[in-house]
């Protein structure tokens, strides 16, 4: 079976944003 794209979990997209704004 072809590989699936790359998505992550719903939980963790906020917590990575806050991250990149936090350091941004």
């Amino acid at each position: 079976m072809p590989p699936e794209p790359f998505s992550p979990p719903l939980s963790v997209v906020p917590v990575t944003m806050g991250i990149m704004i936090g350091m941004g």
